[in-house]
């Protein structure tokens, strides 16, 4: 399991960063609404990370606070919610709300 990741800030997009860890360059997929709160690029970042193994890809997503990354968890243990989907949840809504609507039982 890779829990976190620490390094420079070499790229970004909307979606994904890609860190610089000691000489190795991660892509890590991350939600679009934390985008307005990464450092400059070449800046040290600290993510919080969910390593996801598939049989034709490994995937790395990140986040900048450690319930984020319990809600894409949590989400990913729903029927039918990949991480694609978690993404695009967390892209939209706060960490917090989705807890709220979990709890409550609010599919919508």
């Amino acid at each position: 399991m890779i829990y976190s990741i620490k390094g420079n800030l070499m790229y970004y997009e909307l979606g994904f960063v890609i860190v610089d860890v000691n000489g190795v360059s991660l892509q890590i997929f991350v939600p679009n609404s934390i985008m307005d709160k990464l450092p400059s690029v070449n800046q040290e970042i600290f993510l919080y990370t969910h390593f996801i193994v598939r049989q034709e890809e490994l995937s790395l997503y990140g986040f900048l606070t450690s319930q984020d990354k319990s809600i894409f968890a949590l989400l990913l243990s729903v029927n039918g919610v990949g991480p694609k989907s978690a993404m695009g949840l967390l892209s939209i809504f706060d960490s917090t709300d989705i807890a709220e609507a979990v709890v409550a039982g609010d599919v919508d």
